[in-house]
């Protein structure tokens, strides 16, 4: 018997970032200047209903809307320009999303930022680390 259930949402968004703060010395100095990667996202929630508690296709669709709304800066529909996260690393994505995403009263459990599918963050909330002991 199932101990713990996640419901798993899978999407994608594109956007520029950079790191203001990146010490002049450091290797990856490009870092500094606005640059463009494809944010996988994997956010998970917790139910305990196994028919459709929280339906996914309902949350990735309000996802996606919400990202547009929240995290891009200066965010203009018919701009057409790449749309910016500033100097959020992806450490500082997940814990906003974490924190400020919520979809009919329920907040994230886990959230997984990956650059280019590639390198990237993973926060897990307390409630979810203490069901693990």
């Amino acid at each position: 018997m199932a101990k713990l259930t996640l419901l798993v949402i899978r999407t994608q968004f594109s956007a520029l970032h950079n790191w203001t703060t990146i010490p002049e010395d450091h290797t990856q100095i490009y870092l500094k200047h606005p640059h463009r990667h494809v944010f996988h996202v994997v956010l998970k929630f917790k139910v305990t209903d196994d028919d459709r508690e929280l339906e996914f296709i309902e949350i990735k669709k309000h996802f996606d809307w919400w990202v547009t709304k929240s995290l891009y800066e200066n965010y203009r529909e018919l701009d057409f320009k790449t749309p910016s996260l500033g100097s959020m690393s992806c450490e500082m994505i997940c814990k906003k999303i974490m924190n400020n995403y919520c979809f009919k009263g329920r907040f994230p459990c886990y959230v997984s930022i990956m650059e280019d599918d590639e390198n990237g963050a993973e926060v897990f909330s307390k409630s979810l680390l203490r069901e693990f002991g």
